[in-house]
């Protein structure tokens, strides 16, 4: 498979799931008895709502495909990109931030629904193991960021050159600025639910306009 088929049908899901999660936050999570998102973070509120509606594991389960169609993303941008010097620096940090989403993925698939059946019993021992394993979560969302982060700036560098590729650069520039901004400001990071399904479309052009070269 070419690059441009692998980054094709990678920007195509890339840019779905991200809709997808716009549509599951706006419409499905408020009929779980979730308000908003940081209700997420709610021991009190989530593992209820998770014991009663197990369902809601589709929302993490949706970060497994993010994190596949990253790493393989990655390496379709990398392989085109004409800046083969700042690609070879992109490559590995994109991979290294799909990997990370299918691991907070694979915990969160893993943890919250225990935890929702204790809370069923015990509530208090419940909320405290949340607290902990919620502090990991989160301390792995803030690496992801970072290292998505670098790795847009880095891609939008490798592909400052390429006539075709200048707004797809633009974009890449804009997502890892917002990303950065994210870290600081977290409901900045919402931005990405607009932005990143414009970034996979113009990737897609991107990849379409290249021809079928590896």
């Amino acid at each position: 498979m070419t690059h441009r088929t692998t980054g094709m049908i990678a920007s195509a899901l890339f840019g779905l799931l991200w809709i997808a999660f716009a549509i599951f936050i706006a419409l499905v999570i408020p009929r779980f008895g979730i308000a908003s998102p940081t209700d997420l973070s709610n021991p009190s509120i989530l593992l209820p709502a998770l014991q009663q509606h197990p369902p809601m594991l589709i929302f993490p389960g949706l970060d497994m495909l993010l994190g596949a169609s990253l790493v393989f993303l990655s390496v379709a941008v990398a392989g085109r990109a004409q800046d083969k010097v700042a690609a070879s620096y992109g490559l590995p940090l994109g991979v290294v931030s799909g990997a990370s989403f299918i691991l907070l993925a694979t915990n969160r698939v893993v943890t919250l629904p225990l935890l929702a059946k204790i809370h069923e019993t015990n509530a208090a021992t419940a909320t405290s193991l949340f607290q902990v394993v919620n502090a990991g979560h989160d301390g792995l969302a803030v690496a992801i960021r970072i290292t998505l982060s670098l790795w847009l700036l880095v891609m939008a560098i490798a592909t400052r050159n390429d006539a075709s590729g200048r707004a797809v650069c633009i974009s890449l520039a804009l997502c890892s600025l917002v990303n950065a901004i994210g870290l600081l400001i977290l409901p900045v990071s919402g931005l990405n639910i607009l932005l990143f399904p414009i970034l996979a479309g113009l990737l897609i052009r991107w990849f379409w306009e290249q021809g079928e070269t590896v």
